[in-house]
């Protein structure tokens, strides 16, 4: 069963808080955590559509954004990217990915340390290929956990608000 909108809000910026403190420790110029956000953008935007890509890049772009001061264009970045990301979700995972690493470039162009922000977008790119070459088997599983529950109307209350509309009418005529 998949999660609703305030389960995975809850679990993302749960999980953007333990990554904070991930991000400092780096393994050459790269930042294991930071590419751990980026696969959780896509994910959830694969898998959440728009909601979840959306709720995913707010939550890990603050995070890349609260880890240095350099990057804080990060969080809106992450954010439509991962919006972005979502509404090319039924493209695939290779729609998702080019999207959101496309629309992280764009706004790369105007940050202020051009270093960091290559390194912030080899991790996009790093995140992306990762991504696309998890195992069917283990994406499947991550689907089935973000997917988004199927809103299915009250049908008691649907009911109800039927009844009290046809003895309006009734009475009206």
């Amino acid at each position: 069963a998949g999660m609703s909108s305030q389960e995975l809000t809850c679990w993302l910026i749960t999980a953007a808080v333990v990554v904070l403190a991930l991000v400092p420790f780096q393994i050459g110029f790269l930042s294991p955590a930071r590419i751990a956000v980026v696969m959780a953008v896509l994910f959830a935007a694969r898998y959440g559509h728009e909601t979840g890509g959306a709720i995913a890049g707010i939550a890990g772009g603050l995070v890349i954004a609260l880890s240095s001061d350099s990057l804080s264009f990060a969080a809106a970045s992450f954010s439509i990217g991962g919006l972005i990301a979502g509404v090319f979700s039924p493209m695939g995972a290779a729609g998702c990915a080019l999207a959101f690493a496309v629309s992280n470039g764009i706004f790369a162009l105007g940050a202020i340390d051009l270093v960091e922000t290559l390194y912030i977008l080899y991790e996009i790119l790093a995140g992306g290929l990762l991504f696309l070459i998890i195992p069917r088997k283990w994406s499947a599983r991550i689907a089935e956990r973000i997917a988004p529950m199927p809103d299915v109307p009250d049908a008691d209350g649907l009911k109800k608000s039927v009844v009290m509309h046809l003895r309006y009418a009734s009475a009206a005529l």
